[in-house]
């Protein structure tokens, strides 16, 4: 009995510990919103919804290292 039990725990700590190999390296971006690129990007002709009154339709909305630096229509694009 002895012998079976320990065989039995021998056989489930390789079979939890066979899959480690397959988590070692993470080759696909990490869940979340955070985005680790830097720059400035625009969205032109967009339509940006400030509240529940107030929309901006054709407008421009620039982002520089994660976060909205200008807003609005005729905004110069960098």
């Amino acid at each position: 009995m002895r012998k079976t039990r320990s065989l039995f725990g021998l056989m489930c700590a390789l079979a939890c510990f066979s899959f480690l190999p397959a988590y070692a390296q993470v080759t696909f971006p990490a869940n979340g919103v955070a985005d680790p690129r830097h720059g400035h990007y625009a969205f032109t002709n967009a339509t940006l919804v400030k509240d529940a009154s107030t929309t901006i339709t054709g407008a421009t909305l620039v982002i520089r290292d994660g976060r909205i630096v200008a807003a609005g229509n005729n905004i110069a694009v960098p």
